[in-house]
């Protein structure tokens, strides 16, 4: 793959762009969905490569269970949904020198309340490998 923009005409370098949540949805206390992740033109802004990683998130792991003050009543008719959601870039790299592989994603997090009035805030990642990004 080259990094050659078709606007600036030249060869550039490449910024990670804010990662947008494509798609999320809430099934069986598991929230599902797929982020758009974008590689852009440090010149121009153009999109050059991107990458669509899905996540899981399992509710139950991120909310506290019982009886006390602050935890959930966990049934089994509990049904969530989402209020808000939020996504920010994250980077990291796994390995030493030549080969070294870079992984860009995004840290979510998602405000679900629970058919019972219960609100939590869930945490989780999405991320894909650099070398894995299709160009635009």
């Amino acid at each position: 793959m080259s990094n050659r923009c078709q606007d600036c005409n030249k060869f550039v370098s490449l910024e990670m762009g804010d990662p947008e949540i494509d798609s999320s949805e809430v099934n069986d206390n598991v929230i599902q969905g797929t982020v758009r992740l974008v590689k852009q033109c440090s010149e121009c802004g153009q999109e050059m490569e991107s990458a669509y990683p899905e996540f899981e998130i399992d509710i139950q792991e991120h909310v506290p269970e019982g009886k006390e003050e602050g935890e959930h009543d966990m049934q089994e008719d509990c049904e969530w949904s989402i209020e808000s959601e939020e996504a920010e870039q994250s980077e990291r790299g796994e390995g030493f020198g030549r080969y070294m592989k870079t992984f860009y994603g995004a840290d979510l997090t998602f405000n679900v309340i629970c058919s019972c009035g219960f609100e939590a805030v869930v945490t989780g990642l999405a991320e894909e490998q650099a070398s894995s990004f299709d160009e635009c």
